[in-house]
Formats: structure tokens, C-alpha cells, sequence
């Protein structure tokens, strides 16, 4: 998300009933059916299944979130839909006035899986799997350019210094501890070689709830899709990996091994320089941090 001023995303998050979604997504989107709320930090979602069992998913953006960022979020997922990738399309998109605040609103197709968060154990074939579908996506867009992508995000590791030290008050003294040493590991490694690493519109979100996996009925070790594209920002490059490997390394008896099979998945379809492979686990170990400190 690209607005610093948290007051401002509370006063522009929409609030709509259960009842005027569904009457919208008829009245607009000519698509009937039930709407269960979905769970959103700063916009509101809802699921939308018709009668017949077809679903979608109704995104009311935030008031403070820009056109042309919500634009760029559409012309992402529709360039990686056109090459054959997993990911939501946009179906119908238009604006409406709530509270005297003017709102976008998106109708995107619904992707069938389980969230990745869910799966017991998340193996080595699902870490490679993610990796693998990120570096297919980011030699999709390696020249994709929008001006809605150029936005400040509290969640761009360009930014992690920034973010870590504004937010970080509230943490005990041990992990304030743990987060000061990645804070320096991070200047020290990731600060003075940023300018050189290549930079891309990534999705920048790549963790184990916006992935979903298949059916146990299909393949339970594949991924079917990848899900969120609200953070898509431009940036370094090999960040869209080294977030991928920070979520995945929690849920692995050995973090590093995580972090290993994302980034060798990555690179075969993605190849990254010696530069970005030298900060790749300095930068997962900062987005933790970054994590730590927003929650």
C-alpha cells in the first residue's frame, strides 16, 4: 500500500453491506448471486457465487488508493493473464460514490485452490513451485512500465530503513535487538549496491495466503494460482524471491533450505546477477523485519 497516513486509509475504506454488494455487482456487472466478505486490510472484498455455482470477487478500493495504481494492478494481472499465468483477471471495473467518497470497483474472476498457508506440510515441490511461477512472471513483465507503479510503499524494501525505524518503537528489547542487527546487515550488504540491481514491476507479495494450491483430487503438490496484486510496485527486482523465501522459511524445519529451493527455482526461469543472488538472503531476512515491525 502506497499511503503513509494510516488515518487516511481508515477514513477511505469503504463499508458496504452484504445486501448492496450483491445489489451492485447485479445492477453493474449484470452478475447475480450470493456475496460472503472476504478479508481486506484497507479496500473490501467480497465472494459472489450465483446460483449456478459461478464465483467472482467484488473489490471496493479505498477512497485514498489512486486510478492510476489501480490501473497499473489491472494491466499487471492482465499482461500475465494474456501469457498463460495463474492469476486473477480483471472482468468489469467502473466508480461509485459512497459516503460522498469516490470508489473504484473491480469485478475479477475467481481462481480455484486452497491457500498455500493451509497445506500440511508445505513441501519442497510447493517452495520450487512458487519460485518458479514468480520468475516466470517477472520475465513476463520485464518491460512492462506504468506510472502507477512508481508510488512510495511502506512494504518497497527500497524503503526498509525508513520503514523499520518508524515502526519499531513497540517492539520488546530482545526483538528490537534481532531487528537492529538486520537493519545493519541490511545497510551494510543491501544499501550500497542497491542502485545496481536490476529494477521491474513485481507483485511484491509473493507469501503462503496469496498462493493457492491445487486439489488434493488433482495435484496437491502444484500451484494454482497466485492471488493480491495490491502491492505490485516498481523496484528491485530480486525482491519479488527474497519476500517469496521470508514467508515460505517459517513453515521449514530448516529456513535456509526454503530460501534455497525459491531462489534456484527463481533463477532457472528468471536469471539473476551475481549481485542480486549476493542480497537475495539479506533482503528476505529484512522483509521479516519489515513484517515484524508493521504488525
Amino acid at each position: 500500500m502506497c499511503i503513509r497516513d494510516r488515518s487516511k486509509l481508515f477514513q477511505g475504506r469503504p463499508r458496504l453491506s452484504i445486501s448492496e454488494a450483491e445489489t451492485l455487482t447485479r445492477d453493474i456487472f449484470d452478475f447475480e448471486g450470493r456475496a460472503t466478505p472476504l478479508p481486506s486490510y484497507q479496500d473490501q472484498n467480497f465472494r459472489i457465487q450465483t446460483l449456478g455455482g459461478l464465483r467472482a470477487v467484488l473489490k471496493i478500493s479505498n477512497a485514498e488508493v489512486s486510478a492510476a495504481m489501480l490501473d497499473c494492478q489491472s494491466e499487471v494481472m492482465r499482461t500475465l493473464a494474456e501469457a498463460g499465468l495463474p492469476v486473477p483477471s480483471v472482468m468489469g471495473q467502473t466508480t461509485i460514490q459512497i459516503a460522498g467518497q469516490t470508489h473504484h470497483v473491480r469485478l475479477v474472476s475467481w481462481l480455484e485452490g486452497t491457500p498455500l498457508a493451509l497445506a500440511n506440510p508445505i513441501t519442497p515441490v510447493m517452495e520450487r513451485a512458487c519460485g518458479a511461477l514468480l520468475g516466470r512472471m517477472d520475465t513476463v513483465l520485464t518491460d512492462f512500465q506504468h506510472e502507477g507503479a512508481e508510488s512510495y510503499s511502506e512494504w518497497d524494501l527500497a524503503h526498509a530503513e525508513t520503514t523499520i525505524t518508524e515502526h519499531m518503537e513497540g517492539l520488546s528489547a530482545k526483538d528490537r535487538l534481532l531487528i537492529e542487527n538486520v537493519l545493519d546487515l541490511y545497510r551494510h550488504a543491501v544499501a550500497p549496491v542497491w542502485k545496481d540491481l536490476p529494477l521491474a514491476v513485481i507483485h511484491n507479495d509473493g507469501n503462503e495466503y496469496n498462493f493457492l494450491v491445487g486439489s488434493t483430487l488433482n495435484d496437491p503438490n502444484s500451484i494454482s494460482g497466485l492471488l493480491d496484486f495490491g502491492d505490485v510496485i516498481h523496484t528491485a527486482r530480486v525482491c519479488n524471491a527474497a519476500i517469496c523465501g521470508a514467508s515460505l522459511a517459517p513453515h521449514h524445519a530448516d529456513p535456509m533450505d526454503a530460501l534455497c529451493e525459491v531462489v534456484r527455482s527463481y533463477h532457472r526461469e528468471c536469471p539473476l546477477s551475481e549481485k542480486e543472488l549476493g542480497v537475495f538472503f539479506t533482503l528476505a531476512c529484512t522483509r521479516l523485519a519489515v513484517s515484524v515491525c508493521m504488525s
